[in-house]
Formats: structure tokens, C-alpha cells, sequence
């Protein structure tokens, strides 16, 4: 019966993407500093580029005008003079924006226009190495995240104070009234989202979602030898989360749009003082409602979990390696669902969800920990089974990768670890 709910419940999502950009300077400094005069606990970068492979420099990346990663035209003002002497076939890094392979350069008027196709990092770097280690520290005094910058859309949202990364963001998405807030406890970062959803004026469905993420280790690695990939490693240790889930919900039936909000903070560092390097950390609220008119849904639970994540990818050959350190999942407040029919209401968390890309494109596609809790209500009036009142709560780790990017083409999917805790009320919940 519950399979059979779940295929016909409507979804509406609600994401929240923090996107940590983080690399280091040229050479080989052991304090990280780099451009951007923010540092990195250690890093090496030590490569050999290609023979083809030319450097556009961050002061002529300024006088582009627009880029067009998907038809592939960048427009630079007519006084880019570095851009005028790029040959069709070279492969080029706009430093701190973009690598591409150059099809062609022209004049058109007072702009210069070059047009471009992709290219993969190993086209320009051969050989070389390219590591660094960031502990990722919320509080202001030590974790850069203060100068970050909310986006959702279109819309920049930037910090509220200049000492540490904070901001509250309040709006209407796809009749949702959603409300976010964001700021740093000590090393920690808390996140609260709301979400409400109302009907005719009626409040029909409210989901809170309030916790942390703590500070943790961040670690990536990556080498070339004879322009191939030989290794990329990725680590993230130490993680700690905390998640307080409450909803309710009365007579929302099943009919509820989907939400999408496309939200990052950002923060800019550079490798060798050219190429950026994204660590993302996204949050997604999925909810899946089937509470029918005169029926009602309220739960409320409580997740911590400690944990290490991570893979080691070398010469083909992907080795997936996570672990749940610890965990807890308890009941927290009043958890019962109501109905003549079958009822229920599930809430799915990704809390949080791990990428790093460099240049803009993604090379690992997910790295996350997702949450999952269910009321599920079997009245068996009408279907002459014994009922049953069941809350139900699911963590699962799961990791996937794509390394097409890098030069090679390597996708896997693996669930680490999964734990799951019900509760149950009657005779028919078997």
C-alpha cells in the first residue's frame, strides 16, 4: 500500500547549493596564499602544460565583454590585444574563468570575437601534480566565507555583516512562502529553511528543516602524466551534522508544483593564480504529500551523524571509501498521521551534497548524504486490513562520479552506508 502511494504523490523540491570555491596560489607556497590574498591549510601545484596550450592573463580576462560556454563565442573589447594572437587549435586558460580550444579569432567593430569549443584539462596540463587541504571553518576570523554572496536566480544577496558570512533570504517561489537563513555559531554554519503552503488563503502545509553542518577537512589530489589522468583523490572528514525536521500538513491532496531554487554562495580562489576550483556543498527539501481533504500529517524528528567521506580514482580503477562514524535518530515531538483512506507525507534530505569542479565543470556529480522521513497512516476502514500508524526515518550515504572532464570517461555510483529507524503503532504495519 505504500509503494502505491509513494508512485502517485506529487514532489516539490526546495534547494539550497553552497558553493565553496577553493584552489591556491602558483609555484609551490606552503602557505597557500594566493591571488585573492586567501589561504589554504597546503597545496602543491607543480605542472608542465602542452606545448599548444597559451595563457590568457586575469587583466585581459576583464576586458571580456560576454562568454557563451554553450555556442562557444566570447566577445573581449577591441583593446585585448593578448586575444588577437590566439591560433585555431591552441587550447586556452582565461585565467580565473575558463579553458577552451579556439576555432577561430576576428574583428567586429570595437570587440574582438573568438570562437571556441570545450576542452578537458589534460589537454593543457601533460604532467604535474595539483593538491591542496582546506579546513572548512564557518566563523568569520578564519574561514573567508564572510566575503560569499547568497545567489538565487538571478538575484545576489550579499552578507549582512562584513566580518562573518550571514544572510536571510524571504520570498514566494511557485506558491511556496519560503524563508532561509544562514549564519556561522563558532565553527559551526546553521541553516534553518521553511517552507509554507497555503490553498484559497489557508495554510494548508509547513515544513521546518533547522541544524548545522560543523567544520571539516576538506582534501583533493590530482595528477597528470603524458597528458592523461593517472589519479584524483577526494576527501572530506570530520563532517558532523545536526537536522531538527518538523511538518504538518491538513487536506493538501496530492496535487503540489514542483519548486527549484537555483541558490549558491561563492567564494573565489585560484590555482597558480588561473584556474578555479569549486568545492559545492548543496542542501535539497523534498517533500512528497498524499493527505486528502479531512486528513492530516504532523511529524517530528531529529538527526546527528558524524561521518568521512571520500574516493580514490587512479588508472581507470575507482575505490569508493566512506564510513558513518556515529548517528542517532529519535522522535523529537508529536508524530501521528489521520485519515479515513490511506495517508501519508514524506520529507527527503540532501544534507549536504558534495561536488568539486574546476573551470566550471563538475567533475564529481554527487557526494552526498541523504535523509529521508516518512508518516505513513493505514486506516483499513475501507481496505479491511489491521491499521497502522508508522514514522519511519532513512540516512543513506551515496557517492557518484564522472571523470569525462579530466580526460577520461569513468562514471560509478555506489550507496556506502545506510541506516534506517521506524516506529510503528497497531497490528498491520507488517
Amino acid at each position: 500500500m505504500k509503494k502505491k502511494i509513494l508512485t502517485s504523490i506529487a514532489a516539490i523540491s526546495v534547494s539550497l547549493l553552497l558553493l565553496l570555491l577553493i584552489s591556491c596560489g602558483g609555484g609551490d607556497k606552503k602557505d597557500g596564499t594566493n591571488a585573492n590574498g586567501n589561504k589554504l591549510d597546503s597545496y602543491t601545484y607543480d605542472v608542465k602544460y602542452s606545448d599548444n596550450t597559451k595563457i590568457v592573463s586575469a587583466k585581459t580576462v576583464e576586458k571580456l565583454i560576454s562568454a557563451d560556454k554553450k555556442s562557444g563565442i566570447y566577445k573581449f573589447s577591441a583593446d585585448a590585444e593578448e586575444v588577437e594572437t590566439l591560433k585555431p587549435g591552441e587550447v586556452v586558460i582565461f585565467a580565473g574563468h575558463s579553458l577552451r580550444k579556439i576555432k577561430n579569432v576576428e574583428q567586429s567593430g570595437d570587440e574582438i570575437i573568438v570562437n571556441t569549443e570545450y576542452a578537458t584539462l589534460n589537454e593543457a596540463i601533460t604532467d604535474g601534480k595539483i593538491s591542496w587541504e582546506k579546513t572548512i571553518d564557518w566563523s568569520g576570523s578564519s574561514s573567508n566565507v564572510n566575503t560569499a554572496s547568497l545567489i538565487i536566480g538571478d538575484v545576489i544577496y550579499a552578507s549582512e555583516t562584513k566580518n562573518e558570512f550571514k544572510v536571510h533570504y524571504k520570498g514566494k517561489l511557485q506558491g511556496w512562502d519560503v524563508e532561509l537563513e544562514l549564519e556561522p555559531e563558532g565553527k559551526k554554519l546553521k541553516i534553518k529553511l521553511t517552507g509554507e503552503k497555503s490553498i484559497n488563503g489557508q495554510k494548508v502545509c509547513k515544513i521546518t528543516a533547522e541544524g548545522f553542518l560543523s567544520k571539516f577537512k576538506h582534501k583533493t589530489e590530482m595528477s597528470f602524466s603524458g597528458g592523461q589522468l593517472i589519479n584524483f583523490n577526494e576527501s572530506n572528514d570530520g563532517l558532523q551534522g545536526e537536522l531538527n525536521v518538523n511538518f504538518a500538513a491538513v487536506g493538501v491532496g496530492s496535487d503540489i508544483a514542483y519548486i527549484g531554487i537555483p541558490a549558491k554562495i561563492s567564494i573565489p580562489y585560484l590555482i597558480g593564480g588561473v584556474i578555479p576550483v569549486n568545492l559545492n556543498l548543496i542542501a535539497t527539501l523534498k517533500v512528497y504529500p498524499e493527505v486528502q481533504q479531512g486528513a492530516s500529517s504532523q511529524g517530528s524528528y531529529k538527526l546527528t551523524y558524524n561521518s568521512d567521506m571520500g574516493f580514490e580514482y587512479e588508472k581507470g580503477n575507482a575505490k569508493l571509501d566512506s564510513k558513518l562514524n556515529s548517528q542517532n535518530m529519535e522522535i523529537i515531538g508529536e508524530t501521528v498521521t489521520a485519515g479515513t483512506v490511506t495517508t501519508g507525507i514524506g520529507i527527503g534530505f540532501e544534507f549536504p551534497r558534495f561536488e568539486v569542479a574546476v573551470l566550471g565543470e563538475t567533475i564529481v556529480p554527487f557526494f552526498l548524504i541523504n535523509i529521508s522521513a516518512m508518516n505513513f497512516f493505514e486506516p483499513g476502514i475501507l481496505s479491511g486490513v489491521k491499521p497502522c500508524q508508522q514514522g519511519k526515518l532513512n540516512l543513506k550515504c551515496i557517492s557518484g562520479i564522472n571523470l569525462k572532464f579530466l580526460g577520461v570517461e569513468y562514471n560509478i555510483q555506489k550507496t556506502h552506508f545506510e541506516k534506517e529507524r521506524k516506529w510503528n503503532r497497531g497490528d498491520g504495519c507488517d
